[in-house]
């Protein structure tokens, strides 16, 4: 058996009419301008202001790792004038303690090596670690903690 099913409708309500409002004024429509549809319209570019030009740096020319500075001759156990980078760990004092002698002798300490250092110091003269290859680079002499306590001496 099949149910029957009654499909109802709604009756439409009635909406009673609005008042009619008055009529704007309309405005005439813009001229359009004739375009040609054979040229495509290119997007325009955002002008961005200009960066002022800078002088740009020559480059610099380095000195090659053959020359190294003539070894120092330490007088009396002076290290006036000299300077110090430590790196790696020492096994027979604290790099502090190291470090604090080297200043009593009239050395100063650098921690990182540039230009103006004398010595580096190391536990290993032929790691490759970056403070060993600038030295190299720069022609310092790089010792080793035997060397540098017979400079203490």
């Amino acid at each position: 058996m099949k149910k029957e099913t009654k499909t109802t409708t709604k009756k439409p309500t009635e909406k009673k009419p609005a008042a009619k409002k008055p009529a704007a004024a309309k405005k005439p429509a813009a001229a359009k301008k004739p375009t040609d549809a054979k040229k495509p319209v290119a997007a325009k570019k955002p002008v961005t202001a200009k960066k002022p030009e800078t002088a740009k740096k020559p480059a610099t020319v380095k000195k090659p790792a053959a020359e190294k500075k003539p070894e120092v001759s330490v007088s009396g156990s002076s290290l006036n004038g000299l300077s110090f980078c430590f790196t790696g760990e020492l096994t027979s004092m604290k790099r502090k303690q190291a470090e604090e002698q080297v200043k009593a002798l009239g050395a100063t300490v650098k921690a990182a090596v540039t230009k103006g250092v004398t010595y580096l110091v190391t536990n290993n003269t032929e790691s490759g670690s970056s403070k060993n290859k600038k030295a190299i680079e720069l022609g310092i002499q790089v010792i080793d903690e035997q060397k540098f306590l017979d400079l203490l001496k």
